[in-house]
């Protein structure tokens, strides 16, 4: 039976050192020094993803679970063959309008990208936007 502690409201992504020692009615014992880190919190996932269709734009918006911090934003990957995405927006809006070509179909996956780990981290994808004009 070892003995265990729970120490709540660490920061994210912090190494910490805590000098631990136990007492008790034989006196005081030995001080142990535990070290450890806290992982980083994952970026927030994409909630909800709308379309609105005008000729041939596309806008795309969306929602997002929390609120963002300071180092986070949106990227929105596209495909034109539903297997192979890439990057077609990072930054701060939650819409993002592009144009489309007649009798193509595109996907379209959303999610919050942190910039500030190397590598970056990314946030869940969004449900997938199938868009054909």
């Amino acid at each position: 039976n070892k003995p265990q502690v729970k120490i709540s409201k660490l920061s994210a992504n912090t190494d910490y050192k805590i000098r631990v020692c136990g007492v008790n009615n034989a006196g005081t014992g030995p001080w142990l020094l535990a070290t450890f880190s806290t992982d980083s919190i994952p970026p927030p996932p994409i909630t909800k993803v709308y379309k609105s269709i005008k000729e041939n734009q596309l806008t795309i918006s969306w929602q997002v679970k929390d609120k963002l911090q300071e180092e986070e934003l949106f990227q929105i990957l596209h495909s034109t063959d539903g297997d192979t995405f890439t990057p077609i927006y990072e930054g701060l809006d939650r819409n993002f309008t592009t144009s489309l070509l007649p009798e193509t179909t595109y996907s379209f996956k959303v999610r919050v990208k942190r910039d500030s780990t190397d590598p970056p981290e990314y946030g869940p994808f969004s449900q997938t936007l199938l868009v054909k004009l």
